[in-house]
């Protein structure tokens, strides 16, 4: 008996769905619809390699957008581009949240590789309204601590956003107003390092 209803079973199962697995697979691919802006690949910083033009555009146009890649892609500087692409064609200010040990890299990389002005470093809110450059740099401890409001930004950018993946900070992201989820545009960089 059990032999007769497993094969009715079966067959109810392949006679109810006919669809292959990859057709299955495909029906649940989420694709993420667009929430930026588009831009002239041509308005992007000479600077920048063809990869990284690319990705930028692609980050614009996407708007809420990730970035892993390797180490030495120049994530950096297309973090840069994208929040001033962001400001020069959105208007308001960018954020780009970082551990504080690569702070002096991207004012660096502003400078002297794409030739903007040196970005500014702040700790509190009273900071970033009185501060003149439209690039700002905070720490993620600042934002978790409540001193900086991500909400007030046009653009933010996360660099090393392995870092949520720690659970004192990504439980903060999601039990907060100002989870990175609801920013207008995010754009995320994560290392991925690879062992020789």
């Amino acid at each position: 008996r059990s032999k007769r209803f497993a094969g009715q079973r079966k067959r109810r199962l392949y006679s109810v769905n006919e669809m292959t697995y990859n057709e299955f697979l495909k029906s649940k691919i989420e694709i993420a619809k667009d929430s930026g802006f588009e831009i002239n690949p041509e308005e992007i910083n000479q600077a920048l390699k063809p990869h990284q033009r690319d990705a930028v555009v692609w980050a614009l146009r996407g708007g809420k957008r990730a970035l892993f890649e390797s180490f030495g892609l120049g994530k950096t500087i297309q973090e840069i581009e994208f929040c001033y692409q962001a400001t020069k064609n959105k208007g308001g200010k960018a954020l780009i949240v970082l551990p504080l040990g690569v702070k002096q890299e991207f004012t660096r990389d502003a400078v002297e590789v794409l030739g903007y002005e040196a970005l500014v470093y702040v700790r509190t809110m009273k900071e970033v309204e009185a501060a003149d450059g439209q690039i700002l740099l905070t720490n993620y401890e600042r934002v978790r601590d409540g001193d900086i409001r991500p909400d007030y930004f046009m653009a933010t950018a996360l660099d090393e956003a392995s870092v949520l993946r720690v659970k004192h900070i990504r439980h903060f992201w999601i039990s907060s107003k100002t989870c990175p989820i609801n920013w207008l545009r995010r754009l995320r960089h994560r290392r991925t390092d690879t062992k020789n």
